[in-house]
């Protein structure tokens, strides 16, 4: 049985190309496409931001300190909803790691 790309790129009109497939090919396919969707779903998804617990994990500095990077401008936060709590660009963390901006001084666990 031919593939189905090669029917495809055989066929003068890809609308109207039949394409025979077994149960079983057919269930393959749907979940190879399932799949694929899936993982790109979950990707795009993916959070982007850390929360002042990720930042204190990462840096191995309090709460106190990642506040105050805020407060000095160090580090831009984002609210998700008006008075809610600071997210932080991935990126933009990044930048400042590379920078020196932040980092540092971590405090020795």
């Amino acid at each position: 049985m031919a593939n189905i790309q090669s029917l495809l790129n055989n066929s003068q009109d890809s609308r109207s190309t039949l394409i025979l497939m077994t149960e079983e090919q057919l269930q393959k396919l749907i979940d190879d496409v399932t799949t694929k969707t899936r993982i790109i779903v979950e990707e795009q998804f993916q959070p982007k931001y850390f929360t002042v617990d990720d930042m204190m994990e990462l840096f191995k500095v309090g709460k106190a300190t990642v506040y105050n990077w805020i407060y000095r401008g160090v580090i831009k936060p984002y609210y998700m909803v008006e008075g809610g709590k600071p997210y932080f660009d991935q990126a933009e963390i990044r930048e400042q790691m590379r920078q020196g901006a932040i980092g540092k001084n971590v405090r020795k666990q």
